[in-house]
């Protein structure tokens, strides 16, 4: 083909490979406390120049956890109530872990939306525990007194209900499956136009989905009879119970942050020292939580020579992949900080204020920050993967700190459902048109099914119910 040719030309291009060292490093910051325990013991069994110095369950770590315990709480907990009837049913040692660790990995709401996802709680060295066992166990929970916990959310818990009750109709079985915006108002004829509505679209599409009842079964009464059912279900299992925030089944934090008041003002950060200043009379200072973590360090025997040089060989080798271990897990703590005082630096208000002050942040912003890559932080703060920040305000996985925006919004999902519950608290009345328009004069643009949204996750009721 005429006007190209081929030539050869020189260029320098620089790799970057990382070591051995450096692997085993960023593997452990992406590991759990769980997990990255069961790694140093596997390596100190296999390496004789490592010893453990302090198992975990020492004064120390016992300590540690008390400075960081909630309030008590008189009541019976959530926790304590669905146990005492798993433990009365005959199940197997893993089924019993599997429930055990699903109910402690419930919010205060009885729900696990916002905390782990339930398949990373199972036991990966326990090939039992496969998904199967998963959802047999959380059937089995969710069946429990009160029923309806271990639901993704207030609104799935509803629907679980129902079904486990027996007595709901096909009518009410769809509203709660996805079409709760349709009970809004909740008044029987206007429900009855919108489901004939939707009959008849549905009717004249020639692919569209079949609904699971005809429009000879859809009028006033019946209708009516649906609603006055899913009225009659309980829209907050857990309201009636404290909350036991001591996740004895979950992954320990690897990141407590304590607020400490000081007199004068910090004026200037100190990450590597785990401060972050403010404006005010204090600054907050980060710590390592390992206290589940062992401590290990390099055996006397190995620092000296023997004279033998296929001894001494043999030494140097466990030697140097001691020192590895070491270094890694050196990293892994300074690396844990730095990312974690960037967070608490770019979410101030959230630490200082506490929930509903979450800002939007991105991954690629913290890791802009402090000058490493966008994948070193998402190994320590993935959504599934055990690393907790614990504060005054209570425990919240490090995922929890990285929340959307909707619509592009300069406000979090988590501050405009705060926004919504203090707006109610004010006016109970208000319907999820007039809270739209109240945010919209705060700034704040999301629409009216994005308000019914998140105010049925918080599990509010309509401006009818609350009026």
């Amino acid at each position: 083909m005429a006007g190209l040719s081929q030539k050869q030309s020189a260029s320098q291009k620089q790799i970057q490979k990382l070591s051995q060292t450096q692997i085993q490093a960023v593997n452990f910051l992406a590991m759990s406390s769980k997990d990255l325990s069961r790694e140093i013991y596997r390596i100190v069994d296999e390496n004789p120049a490592l010893e453990i110095v302090r198992a975990p369950s020492t004064v120390d770590s016992d300590t540690y956890n008390q400075m960081l315990e909630s309030s008590a709480d008189d009541r019976e907990t959530l926790q304590e109530h669905l146990l005492g009837q798993i433990n009365a049913m005959p199940l197997s040692t893993d089924e019993n872990a599997v429930c055990t660790a699903l109910i402690y990995n419930l919010d205060r709401n009885g729900c696990y939306g916002n905390m782990l996802d339930p398949k990373t709680l199972l036991d990966k060295s326990r090939p039992i525990q496969d998904k199967r066992m998963l959802e047999k166990c959380m059937a089995m929970v969710q069946s429990c007194d009160p029923v309806g916990c271990c639901c993704k959310n207030l609104e799935e818990s509803l629907l679980v209900q129902a079904k486990l009750c027996g007595k709901a109709d096909e009518i009410a079985l769809f509203l709660l499956d996805g079409h709760l915006e349709l009970l809004d108002p909740p008044i029987a004829d206007r429900i009855a136009k919108k489901l004939i509505n939707l009959v008849n679209e549905a009717q004249g599409q020639a692919f569209g989905k079949k609904l699971p009842f005809e429009k000879k079964d859809v009028n006033e009464a019946s209708v009516q009879k649906s609603l006055d059912f899913i009225l009659s279900l309980n829209p907050n299992p857990a309201r009636d119970f404290s909350f036991d925030t001591s996740g004895r089944a979950l992954q320990a934090p690897d990141v407590a942050v304590k607020v400490e008041k000081v007199e004068g003002q910090v004026f200037s950060d100190d990450f590597e020292k785990g401060i972050v200043a403010t404006k005010n009379s204090f600054y907050f200072q980060v710590k390592y939580a390992n206290g589940d973590l062992p401590e290990v360090r390099i055996s006397n025997a190995f620092l000296k020579k023997t004279g033998n040089v296929e001894v001494d060989a043999y030494r140097e080798k466990y030697y140097q992949k001691a020192v590895e271990l070491i270094n890694s897990l050196a990293f892994r703590e300074s690396s844990v900080i730095l990312q974690s005082c960037a967070i608490v630096k770019k979410q101030l208000e959230f630490f200082e204020k506490g929930p509903g002050h979450v800002l939007p942040l991105t991954r690629r912003q913290i890791a802009a920050m402090i000058g490493v890559h966008e994948s070193t932080v998402s190994r320590f703060s993935g959504k599934h993967n055990g690393k907790y920040f614990q504060t005054e305000f209570g425990t919240f996985p490090a995922a929890y700190f990285f929340p959307s925006a909707p619509n592009g919004s300069k406000v979090s999902a988590e501050a405009i459902k705060f926004e919504i519950k203090a707006l109610l608290d004010k006016e109970p009345g208000l319907s999820d048109a007039k809270l739209e328009q109240k945010l919209l004069e705060e700034g704040i643009k999301i629409s009216r099914r994005t308000v019914a949204k998140y105010r049925l996750a918080m599990g509010l009721r309509n401006s009818f119910d609350r009026s």
